[in-house]
């Protein structure tokens, strides 16, 4: 049984795939691409921020249907943390085109 965050990132990767196909089909700019996937890179950088620092915390992280404790959970849960900060770089950068 898969959580929530993997659902979510589940859904997320879907909607990727969906918005690249709308982009290449439909007649849109840049632009409009841009501004739509600095929204999803948004609602992902909070979800790993905030599975991160819980990981940190508590020293539990469950990642893709395995469960782990102590320092490897702690590990995983920085990178999640990295990953996030840098999924908000790059929507800094995209709010500013």
């Amino acid at each position: 049984m898969s959580g929530l965050l993997d659902a979510g990132a589940s859904l997320y990767g879907i909607a990727t795939v969906c918005l690249v196909v709308a982009f290449a089909i439909s007649p849109s700019s840049g632009r409009e691409f841009v501004k739509a996937f600095t929204l999803m890179l948004f609602v992902i950088g909070s979800v790993l921020a905030v599975d991160g620092i819980l990981a940190v915390r508590t020293g539990i992280d469950r990642t893709w249907s395995t469960r782990r404790k102590g320092r490897s959970a702690r590990a995983l849960g920085v990178g999640k943390i990295l990953a996030s900060n840098a999924a908000l770089m790059l929507v800094i950068v995209g709010i500013l085109i």
